[in-house]
């Protein structure tokens, strides 16, 4: 999946530390929760949310 920038330096993940909110037209990355040092940022593609294609998700989530 090829997602615009800031989104494309984010990874998925079912329970992520960060999402996006788009404000006049620009997009901000907000944390959720407390990122530590080297975490890896993360997001919900929510890539099963529309139509039929299933994506088998491998994120290691309890919420998977």
């Amino acid at each position: 999946m090829l997602l615009g920038f800031p989104k494309r330096h984010l990874n998925h993940c079912c329970d992520p530390n960060a999402y996006i909110r788009e404000i006049d037209g620009a997009h901000y990355i907000y944390a959720r929760r407390d990122i530590r040092t080297g975490e890896e940022i993360t997001n919900d593609y929510r890539m099963n949310s529309r139509g039929d294609t299933m994506w088998k998700c491998h994120c290691g989530s309890p919420q998977c």
